[in-house]
């Protein structure tokens, strides 16, 4: 149901970042990753360039932003994680080697949340509690399992425009909804072995960003991630 925000505020922004960097393709494809170096280093590109020139955008505009970052990432990119926490920007877990949770039986969801969360929480000096599905996907259990986990908030379904509490056995758990419209990666992610994703210039991007948010401001209320 719509709510307003504080202070008369007509829209909340989330800006969020997946910091994926090469765990996935190490998770999907083994052999390929392990034989080839286009796409791995393709998607390197991410926690060796990418995340330094968003950091620099924020500093330069005063704004926050959230990274979701795989646990393995923070293994061989600690610089990264270690530049968020100094700007104090929340980190959020993401899987170890970004796995897809629908592969995974009950017992190794459990214990990829449980390495997730060690890893980044001696990392970050502090226990995430934000949580995004690798792939934005989550199993029927994922929500109650998290909220035994610790978690308070997941950011990986898309039936709402607004925050709110999704019941689950254990507990609530805060939804923060997303959209596939609203991610660079359907726009941008070509690589040669995903070569029938086509791409988009950014004035294009730019103007359906731009429309969207003129059409939040006209809504008692959204959130944009």
């Amino acid at each position: 149901m719509p709510f307003p925000w504080p202070d008369g505020k007509r829209i909340a922004v989330c800006l969020t970042w997946d910091v994926d960097g090469e765990s996935a393709l190490y998770f999907r494809v083994p052999d390929r990753s392990r034989n080839q170096l286009g796409e791995l280093h393709q998607r390197m590109f991410g926690p060796q360039v990418g995340v330094w020139r968003i950091l620099r955008m924020l500093e330069r505009h005063g704004i926050p932003g959230t990274f979701y970052v795989p646990s393995y990432i923070a293994m061989i990119h600690p610089e990264v994680v270690e530049a968020f926490v100094r700007a104090e920007y929340p980190v959020g877990l993401h899987g170890h080697m970004h796995e897809a949770l629908e592969l995974l039986d009950e017992q190794q969801e459990n214990e990829v949340l449980r390495l997730s969360k060690e890893i980044l929480s001696n990392r970050c000096g502090y226990t995430p509690t934000l949580y995004r599905a690798p792939g934005w996907e989550l199993n029927r259990r994922t929500p109650e399992i998290l909220v035994r986990h610790g978690c308070r908030s997941d950011s990986s379904l898309m039936d709402d425009e607004s925050p709110y509490a999704l019941d689950t056995p254990a507990g609530p758990l805060i939804e923060i909804p997303i959209q596939w419209a609203l991610d660079d990666a359907e726009y941008w992610a070509h690589t040669r072995a995903n070569r029938d994703k086509a791409l988009a210039d950014p004035e294009t991007v730019f103007r359906f960003w731009s429309d969207e948010s003129t059409a939040c401001t006209k809504k008692t209320a959204r959130v944009t991630c």
